[in-house]
């Protein structure tokens, strides 16, 4: 009777799958190493400053201020002081008419300064560009704004499709004379 494998054939193969095994986790450390200069070269370039998992998910935040009534800075479940600009519309800042009025409004719809956000991406200036929701009733902050006459939809960046029914929304509050549109004639 002759054997299949001599016992130098066997110690040739488990030489191979350890030389096999450190090749493949060489080539993951590399991997993995290349992602974590690349985000560093990025940092360093002023973008990408963002954690990823911040911009993968929808997440729940905590307001800590209203900085305008378009930005916000939110605490993220893990902890980072976060700046969000409402995605899609422009809203007059603190010291314009209608400013003030526009920031009760937001205050008054984070109910508890609990909200969920809804990344799209990261602006040039690190801010996490999102749709922002009520967490008491789930409603879309910027659109409320919006239908309030509180905020303009953006002609230059709201490019998703529900901007065209934010138009609509904006076209009835300037004619009904609402928010911000009281005055424009």
């Amino acid at each position: 009777m002759k054997k299949l494998s001599s016992p130098l054939s066997l110690a040739r193969i488990r030489n191979m799958r350890r030389v096999l095994i450190f090749i493949v986790l060489i080539i993951i450390a590399s991997y993995l190493a290349r992602g974590y200069f690349f985000a560093l070269e990025q940092r360093k370039a002023g973008t990408g400053s963002l954690p990823p998992y911040l911009l993968s998910e929808h997440w729940t935040g905590h307001v800590q201020e209203i900085i305008s009534a378009d930005s916000l800075s939110v605490l993220s479940p893990y902890g980072e002081k976060i700046t969000i600009r409402l995605y899609g519309i422009m809203a007059p800042s603190r010291n314009e008419p209608g400013g003030p009025e526009s920031i009760r409004f937001v205050a008054g719809m984070t109910h508890e300064n609990m909200i969920t956000v809804i990344p799209f991406m990261e602006d040039s200036r690190g801010r996490l560009i999102a749709n922002v929701h009520s967490l008491r009733d789930g409603s879309n902050i910027s659109q409320e704004l919006v239908r309030n006459g509180l905020a303009a939809v953006s002609r230059e960046y709201c490019r998703h499709e529900i901007c065209m029914y934010w138009f609509g929304l904006e076209e009835d509050a300037r004619r009904k004379e609402m928010g911000m549109w009281i005055q424009a004639h």
